[in-house]
């Protein structure tokens, strides 16, 4: 069974996959085409001590990722790394304190360096760590927060906490912080320079100039909401898993791209004019296999990897890559 977590596109224009397969971390190479060319799985960094997590980044050929240890002996953070020459993960640094049970949500590559979003349920507090790919800490945030009352949105729910878009010099982090979900923007030294509230959990967020967009999910629906504007809902939309926001240029003109898993498991890709609010364009992926969504990608040629999951028989997952060509985009977005 595997869950794909991410995936980045390499210096060759091929994908790197990384996943989780039997709660071990999995990694597969692919060319351009995703004609698979090699793969690694070490079943020996088992659940519950090496739990993979969403975020893979990459230094000069070498990826790294983080996992979780939930024994609560040890330290609970694991930074693993993958060397270009190398078949097998190895332990690049151990973080957090020893014996404190520790939920780790997100990595994200920032410059040179890695950030790390966890939190700690029975101190109330969330962390943001920015380390040295030796594990060495540059800056530490502490977050303190409230388990959110509402029991339908419970704070460890990994949904809800994850970093959103990156610059050279500030990125984006989504967590709890008192009874409301936050997105705050921070600097390369670790200051909070904005924040915005949110009175309901958000799976999604995506920078627009001086607007954003994001998604909740309310019940049985997803809503898609920018700061100035009404809210489009999707009925047939599961509230249950992930939801993705990219943003997305073509023809000179900024888009969001917004993926879900639809109610009859089939994945949505739908793409709208985070000014207007305006849906441009809907497709669904999937018809013999169920499909579920795991992330979006823009590639080098201007197009756009949807990947996932395809659950053959409804129970074997595999690995889902759906590549979208610039030519397809244009045909279908167009000048609308």
């Amino acid at each position: 069974m595997y869950q794909t977590l991410n995936v980045l596109q390499t210096s060759d224009d091929g994908y790197m996959v990384y996943a989780n397969i039997e709660n071990s971390p999995y990694m597969m190479k692919v060319d351009s085409k995703g004609n698979f060319e090699w793969h690694t799985w070490d079943y020996t960094l088992k659940y519950p001590l090496y739990l993979p997590l969403r975020g893979l980044s990459e230094f000069d050929g070498t990826f790294y990722f983080v996992t979780e240890n939930q024994t609560g002996s040890g330290k609970p953070i694991t930074l693993m790394k993958l060397e270009s020459n190398s078949e097998t993960p190895v332990i690049a640094a151990q973080l957090g304190n020893e014996n404190e049970i520790t939920r780790v949500y997100a990595s994200q590559k920032f410059n040179n360096k890695i950030l790390i979003l966890s939190s700690t349920p029975v101190l109330h507090k969330a962390t943001i760590m920015c380390i040295n790919l030796d594990g060495s800490i540059v800056w530490e945030k502490i977050i303190d927060y409230t388990v959110r009352i509402q029991e339908n949105y419970p704070a460890v729910d990994r949904r809800y906490h994850f970093f959103g878009e990156i610059d050279a010099n500030t990125f984006f982090c989504n967590t709890y912080k008192g009874d409301d979900i936050i997105t705050m923007k921070i600097n390369a030294n670790g200051d909070i320079i904005d924040e915005v509230s949110f009175d309901h959990p958000i799976t999604a967020i995506q920078f627009f100039e001086n607007d954003y967009a994001f998604s909740f999910p309310i019940w049985d629906i997803y809503g898609i909401q920018t700061n100035n504007s009404v809210a489009q809902t999707e009925n047939g939309v599961s509230n249950r898993d992930n939801s993705f926001m990219q943003k997305f240029s073509l023809n000179n003109k900024q888009y969001a791209m917004f993926s879900a898993n639809a109610r009859d498991n089939m994945i949505m890709l739908k793409v709208f004019d985070a000014k207007t609010n305006n849906t441009i364009y809907k497709k669904y992926y999937g018809h013999t296999y169920f499909y579920n969504a795991g992330g979006l990608l823009p590639t080098k040629d201007g197009g756009l990897l949807l990947y996932g999951n395809a659950y053959v028989l409804g129970r074997l997952g595999r690995i889902l890559l759906v590549k979208i060509s610039k030519d397809e985009l244009v045909t279908s977005i167009g000048d609308k």
